[in-house]
């Protein structure tokens, strides 16, 4: 059974749910306020365990949506570009998910605990006490990763590969070792056609005394691209899934 909760951020919704205890975001509202205009893809990208469809009351109609459990808004606010997806991200789980699980029912009247056998109330306390215990215990593993993307991200909203080297926890130069290995940049530092959405790529160019003319170029990756680029060294074999 789902129920729909309702909140304002900064004048939009974000439409939440309760399913089997566990708070699930609308996918839509979230994409919407962090400028990711193809939700759809956002959710091809995501785990299929952090993904589901439920159906929900809308203009007095009732709509399929997309949902993602706590887990997928964190990759959602991950993969943003805007700078505002940092405070989304902190108001979503500084007020969004405190009052969800304080009231753990959405505001519903509360319960009659004269009319509840003891031993049945008991038991719904020790579960109620589990699950709280398994969904901080959840928190406080997925918080550590949006916190160490907020330490590297530059002004601009980018991250520059040392840094990005930093998150991965190897060496810089083995950054671009593997990235060239990979096939993933060039050895002018340009990204391959392939991955060249996941980058800010800067040329510079000048005039030697000959007369000749030179061009560099300098790569950043970009927030959205820094998930895929991890799961991809994964995948290649060159770094361990919980390295960062």
């Amino acid at each position: 059974m789902t129920t729909l909760q309702l909140f304002n951020y900064g004048g939009q919704e974000v439409r939440t749910v309760l399913i089997d205890g566990e708070p699930w975001f609308v996918l839509t509202d979230l994409c919407q306020i962090l400028g990711l205009t193809t939700p759809s893809r956002v959710a091809e990208r995501l785990d299929e365990a952090d993904v589901s469809q439920t159906h929900i009351s809308s203009g007095g109609q009732f709509r399929q949506v997309t949902i993602v459990n706590e887990s997928g808004m964190y990759e959602a606010v991950i993969r943003s570009d805007k700078p505002e997806a940092v405070t989304f991200r902190r108001w979503l789980t500084g007020e969004v998910l405190p009052a969800i699980r304080k009231t753990g029912s959405y505001g519903h009247a509360p319960l009659d605990l004269n009319a509840i056998d003891p031993r049945t109330l008991a038991l719904a306390i020790l579960e109620e006490s589990d699950r709280a215990n398994a969904a901080e215990s959840r928190v406080l593993e997925l918080a550590p990763k949006a916190e160490a993307f907020e330490k590297f991200i530059e002004a601009d909203g980018s991250l520059s590969l040392g840094a990005v080297a930093n998150m991965f926890k190897v060496g810089r130069q083995t950054l671009f070792d593997w990235l060239r290995a990979a096939k993933v940049i060039q050895a002018d530092r340009r990204p391959y056609q392939e991955f060249a959405l996941w980058f800010e790529v800067k040329a510079s160019s000048g005039e030697r005394n000959s007369g000749a003319t030179w061009v560099t170029y300098s790569s950043k990756l970009l927030p959205s691209g820094v998930d895929p680029l991890f799961r991809l060294l994964v995948r290649r074999g060159y770094i361990t899934p919980d390295a960062a």
